[in-house]
């Protein structure tokens, strides 16, 4: 979005008109929302979610990761037909991706273009502490573009193909971070193929950023990244938090703003559509997780029957 998005906000019969710009090929995008501009309370909201940069990192990272260069070099152009809309008149751009979905593709855009020289420093100290405390080493590119990993005290390169599942999953997310340019991260599935005790330390690295104005959007199946959530949200509302930070092995930088947190659950229902529920947080004890807490009591109740020979 341009950087004056005042500028391209027009009031036309007391309708708001957001218009958007593709930055890729800067061909104007418009999207138009009716608002009655008297009614401030829905008019700056919406204009701070059209002028966030968002970044979707899909489920399965690993084989993308790895393809993505194939991808494009089978790919042939992009479908982008135009067309009036018959409300306002204006002329539309319609670009189709293939059998993928918009965000799957841009993702893949943006490890194509993604251009090593062009680093920021903002998020050096969080990079820092995802080379250490995560992947125990660093992600470099090439001049040709291709990424590759280095582990600690180790001079060897390792192409992205032949690196670990785990690494692949999390490269895109210190990529975005040295890119900068994007100030709204959606990752699905964030915890996939990491080890139980990585999973916690990304929960330290994503309150981080989160605490530098990150917007973060995650989804998650894991009890093990929920529970560290539950437990940094409780600690952050404790008014002698920083007593607890050396006994449990935190820093100042991993609590949270608690009221920029939003948990939700999302259940299948009998009809075979899904609900999704806010969980609203108890200021004590945090977030009570029912789904996980109901499949952990099973297993122990399962656990319990074959120790106890069957006679529970």
């Amino acid at each position: 979005a341009p950087q004056n998005i005042d500028k391209y906000i027009e009031e036309e019969k007391n309708i708001v008109v957001l218009k958007m710009y593709c930055a890729q090929n800067l061909i104007n995008r418009s999207a138009y929302i009716g608002i009655n501009t008297q009614n401030n309370i829905l008019y700056y909201p919406l204009k701070a979610i059209f002028t966030k940069k968002s970044l979707f990192m899909p489920a399965s990272r690993t084989g993308l990761m790895m393809l993505y260069k194939e991808y494009f070099a089978n790919k042939a152009d992009d479908a982008v037909n135009f067309y009036v809309d018959e409300k306002t008149g204006y002329l539309i751009q319609e670009t189709t991706f293939g059998d993928i979905t918009r965000p799957t593709y841009e993702f893949l855009r943006f490890l194509q273009m993604y251009n090593d020289e062009n680093k920021s420093e903002y998020y050096s100290d969080e990079l820092k502490f995802f080379d250490r405390n995560i992947i125990e080493g660093h992600i470099l590119v090439n001049k040709q573009g291709r990424f590759a990993y280095r582990q600690d005290n180790d001079d060897d390169n390792i192409p992205m193909y032949l690196a670990s599942s785990m690494i692949n999953e999390v490269a895109p997310i210190a990529l975005a971070l040295n890119n900068s340019a994007y100030n709204q991260l959606i990752i699905d599935e964030v915890e996939a193929s990491l080890h139980p005790q990585k999973q916690q330390e990304l929960v330290r690295l994503l309150i981080r950023l989160s605490n530098k104005n990150m917007s973060l959007i995650v989804s998650t199946h894991s009890d093990t990244f929920v529970s560290k959530i539950n437990n940094l949200y409780v600690l952050s509302n404790k008014e002698n938090a920083n007593k607890y930070l050396e006994q449990l092995g935190f820093d100042k930088k991993d609590l949270m703003n608690t009221d920029n947190i939003y948990v939700y659950s999302f259940e299948s229902n009998k009809n075979g559509k899904c609900s999704v529920n806010e969980i609203k947080p108890d200021k004590d004890y945090g977030y009570q997780f029912d789904l996980f807490m109901n499949s952990n009591l099973k297993l122990y109740k399962e656990t319990s029957i074959l120790e106890d020979g069957g006679n529970k």
